[in-house]
């Protein structure tokens, strides 16, 4: 979150853990303690001059009910949101989602990047390896 308030952004932030309101609170951010998926919370975060929303549970059916009460209730909210898989494209996209991170092309990402890493470090040591090999042999030949 520093890094939105680095960009001047202040969000409220809309919960329904008290332990995450209660050290959040003390800390200066905005918070509202209540389910986003009802329209009081949503108002007493101040949806209706909301630029943004953004959704981050892993819940899709509370996800997709908090997307379409928002829209409803401020259609020029851009709306980001969660997702685990790549097919809820459609349905998230019709309860008003902007854009979503989807779980399951961030994780393939994470290890495709985490296998090219392993790889290259591998190539590293082989290509160390066989540069001591080459050495040791140079030196028996001398």
């Amino acid at each position: 979150m520093n890094v939105l308030n680095e960009q001047n952004l202040n969000p409220v932030i809309i919960d329904t853990n008290i332990d995450t309101i209660n050290s959040l609170s003390p800390q200066g951010f905005s918070v509202v303690y209540g389910d986003s998926s009802q329209k009081e919370i949503l108002f007493a975060a101040g949806i209706k001059n909301a630029e943004y929303l953004i959704i981050t549970i892993p819940s899709l059916p509370l996800t997709l009910e908090i997307a379409t009460l928002a829209s409803s209730l401020n259609p020029k909210t851009k709306i980001l949101a969660r997702a685990r898989f790549l097919d809820h494209k459609e349905n998230l996209k019709q309860a008003g989602v902007s854009q979503a991170a989807f779980e399951e092309a961030e994780v393939a990402k994470a290890l495709t990047s985490l296998l090219l890493d392993d790889l290259k470090n591998q190539n590293l040591l082989t290509t160390a390896s066989e540069m001591a090999s080459q050495s040791t042999e140079e030196e028996k030949h001398k």
